[in-house]
């Protein structure tokens, strides 16, 4: 049976079917066409595979250069058989599938059903080629009021310091100061990578160290860009694990090394906080200081305590997303038992700090701020500290506001000295970010090891 050009798309038979299985005749399919059709003279029906079958030669409809894809309800369907578009083919007596879900009982093969020749566009089914319109994304309340935060943080410098004088005040800083504190930031980098790479294999995910610092400079494109100062840490908890099994230990990893900074920047800012009582100027950040203390306290104490624990059994935790955080905050509360790795974790936090506060006390210099090293310790951890409340785009503005109004105290230095600081963090966050975009784009999961397959065993088998 040949069709000519004025047969619809809908009216194409499929290729030649091959003689089925079990029988040497077969129902002969057609494809239905939707809308009424004209009466006409019924084909004759053939034995699939017989000598004389005729081919089918497909023509395309003129005019159409690419055929449209037939809906379910269209599909190749026996004669009075009900259209079931998605139901399973179903087999006949004959071993042949009636195309529909419907099986067919007669193990004859049924008419051909009449085929109109003519290609009414009236009746003839119409696909829906435009897409519904997408729904109007609303942004989340939180980001908004980052947006406000950040671009008001911004506003407030511009307006009390000016960003004029900020730029001159980096254009008068001394670059090998510059220069050594960006050095000294790299160390605190190798650090870092080292306290999650013990942290991780402590957590059962094996890896090496430079596998580490791949991931982790891959997530500071996510530290740099994402609102959210979390952002990279997704990225580097998702990028670690091998198998879904060590999806959760990495992640404990991540948070684990997080919370292991803590007592770190504890330290430091009790530190210059004992060191300062008799400094005047140190008032203004002294209450900032000691909510930092406070708070870090708290959060160690909590992260210690069966607290996680328990909080992984609450009954909101049991259904969708929470069942994952469950799982990790079991998963810190067990570790809690390690003891070992969680202090050499701890004095890797503490000499990270260090490292930091000496990084960033060389840009206060390079600025021509000549304050002590305790308050710049103090200065650090608690503008540091101001950065991780979440009410802003990745700490962008207020981390320049703090560095300018815990400097300037005291008269040692002006506001736009202070922002020129926290400006030269900044640069070093974005450049870290442009740095590990080629490595963020080669991270790639290490090759499993083949699963070795047991030998089948030897069946005996008793011939009598």
């Amino acid at each position: 049976m040949t069709l000519g050009p004025r047969h619809s798309a809908y009216q194409l038979l499929a290729p030649t079917p091959r003689a089925p299985i079990g029988g040497s005749d077969g129902g002969v399919i057609r494809a239905d066409r939707a809308g009424p059709r004209a009466p006409g003279p019924a084909r004759p029906a053939h034995d699939v595979g017989s000598p004389g079958a005729p081919s089918h030669e497909v023509t395309p409809p003129v005019g159409h250069g690419v055929f449209a894809p037939v809906a379910p309800a269209q599909g190749l369907v026996a004669p009075g058989a009900p259209v079931n578009g998605g139901a399973a083919p179903a087999t006949s007596s004959n071993g042949v599938a009636s195309g529909n879900g419907v099986a067919s009982t007669s193990g004859a093969a049924p008419p051909l059903a009449p085929v109109d020749q003519a290609d009414d566009q009236e009746t003839a089914p119409r696909l829906a080629l435009a897409e519904p319109p997408a729904k109007g994304r609303r942004i989340a309340p939180m980001t908004v009021i980052r947006i406000v935060v950040t671009f008001g943080a911004f506003a407030l410098i511009a307006h009390k310091i000016g960003f004029r004088a900020v730029l001159h005040a980096l254009g008068a800083s001394n670059p090998a100061l510059l220069a050594a504190g960006y050095a000294v930031a790299v160390i605190t980098i190798l650090i870092t990578v080292r306290q999650w790479h013990g942290l991780s294999n402590a957590n059962g995910v094996k890896c090496s160290y430079w596998r580490c610092l791949h991931i982790e400079l891959g997530g500071d494109v996510f530290d740099a860009a994402l609102p959210s100062s979390i952002g990279g840490d997704v990225i580097r908890a998702a990028s670690l694990p091998d198998s879904p099994d060590q999806r959760v230990p990495a992640a404990a990893s991540v948070v684990l090394r997080r919370l292991c900074n803590f007592p770190g920047m504890i330290v430091l800012t009790a530190v210059g906080l004992v060191a300062t009582v008799e400094v005047g100027y140190a008032g203004r950040i002294r209450p900032y200081a000691l909510c930092v203390v406070v708070g870090g306290l708290c959060l160690v104490a909590c992260a210690m305590s069966p607290a996680l624990g328990r909080m992984s059994q609450w009954g909101l935790l049991k259904r969708g997303p929470g069942v994952a955080v469950a799982k990790l905050l079991a998963t810190l509360h067990e570790f809690r038992g390690q003891r070992r790795d969680l202090l050499q974790a701890t004095l890797r936090g503490v000499v990270f700090w260090i490292f930091v506060v000496a990084s960033q006390s060389l840009f206060i210099l390079a600025v021509g701020i000549h304050v002590s090293l305790a308050y710049s310790a103090l200065v650090v951890t608690t503008a540091t500290a101001v950065t991780m409340v979440p009410i802003s785009l990745g700490g962008y503005g207020l981390r320049e506001g703090a560095f300018a109004a815990f400097l300037a105290a005291g008269g040692h230095a002006t506001g736009a000295q202070g922002a020129a600081v926290g400006i030269c963090i900044t640069v070093q966050t974005l450049a870290l970010g442009v740095i590990g975009i080629p490595f963020y784009l080669t991270i790639k999961n290490r090759h499993r090891q083949p699963v070795a397959l047991a030998p089948a065993p030897e069946l005996e088998v008793d011939v009598a």
